[in-house]
C-alpha cells in the first residue's frame, strides 16, 4: 500500500508542476511521471506475484488455532456491538444533548474490557471469550460518537465567529485524515 501511495504522490506532483511551474517537456516533470508510473507498476507486480496474508484476530487464530473464517466471525462479535451502541449513543446525544456522561461510561467499559482481556489464555472457553469481545465492542460503541461530538464542540469553540461557516467542511479532514479530499 505504501508503494501505491508513493507512486500516486509522485505522479500527482508531476501533474501539479507541469504547465504552471515547469514545461511538460522539462526533465523534472518527465522524471516524476516516469518514476510515478514505474512505482505504480511495481505495486501492481507486488500485488500480482506476492500473495496477501489475511488479517485476522490474533487471539482466535493463534491461541485457539481457529480458521480465518472462525476468527473473522469472532471479530464480527466485536464490530456488531460497536454498531448497535454507536447508534444508541447517537440517539441519546440527540435527545439529551449531553455527551460527557457517555464518554465516561464508554471509557470505563472499554478500560474494563481491556483489563479483562488479560484473562484470555489457551484454556479460556469460547463463551467467555465471546462475552469479553461483546463487552469491548459495547464500550467502543459508547465511546466513538461522544468523542466525535466532543471534537466537534471543541473545534467550534476554538474558531472565531467569522470562520464558523468553514469549520464543518474541515472537520472530517481533522477527525479522520483518511477521509480528507482535496
Amino acid at each position: 500500500m505504501v508503494v501505491l501511495v508513493a507512486g500516486i504522490i509522485i505522479a500527482l506532483l508531476a501533474l501539479s508542476f507541469s504547465g504552471k511551474d515547469y514545461a511538460w517537456s522539462s526533465p523534472m516533470v518527465l522524471c516524476l511521471i516516469i518514476f510515478g508510473i514505474v512505482i505504480i507498476g511495481t505495486f501492481v507486480v507486488i500485488k500480482w506475484k506476492i500473495p496477501a496474508e489475511p488479517v485476522v484476530p490474533v487471539y482466535f487464530s493463534v491461541i485457539h488455532s481457529s480458521s480465518a473464517i472462525s476468527a473473522g466471525l469472532h471479530l464480527l462479535l466485536y464490530t456488531l456491538p460497536i454498531s448497535i451502541f454507536l447508534t444508541i449513543s447517537g440517539f441519546v446525544i440527540a435527545k439529551t444533548g449531553c455527551y460527557h456522561k457517555l464518554l465516561w461510561v464508554g471509557r470505563s467499559i472499554t478500560t474494563i474490557s481491556v483489563r479483562l482481556y488479560v484473562l484470555l489464555d489457551n484454556s479460556t472457553s469460547t463463551g467467555k471469550s465471546i462475552g469479553l469481545t461483546l463487552i469491548g465492542g459495547a464500550g467502543m460503541g459508547l465511546l466513538l460518537q461522544p468523542m466525535q461530538q466532543s471534537y466537534t464542540c471543541q473545534a467550534y469553540a476554538s474558531v472565531p465567529t467569522v470562520h464558523i461557516s468553514t469549520r464543518p467542511s474541515s472537520m472530517p479532514a481533522l477527525c479522520h485524515p483518511s477521509s480528507a479530499r482535496p
